[in-house]
Order: C-alpha cells, then sequence, then structure tokens
C-alpha cells in the first residue's frame, strides 16, 4: 500500500511539474 502511495505521489508530481512548465511556455510563446 505504502509503495502505492509513494507511485501516486510521484506521478503526480510528474503530472503538475510538465504541466506547470509546458503552461510556461505557451505563455513565453504567446508573450513572444
Amino acid at each position: 500500500m505504502r509503495a502505492f502511495i509513494i507511485i501516486a505521489l510521484t506521478f503526480l508530481s510528474v503530472i503538475s511539474w510538465d504541466a506547470f512548465f509546458k503552461d510556461k511556455g505557451d505563455e513565453n510563446n504567446t508573450t513572444e
């Protein structure tokens, strides 16, 4: 169970970071 929670947290972290950087990139592209 603990391993599943760790995997889920890591998965969510990767998704949020990926979305965050994509958001930044889109913003920069739109500004430029």
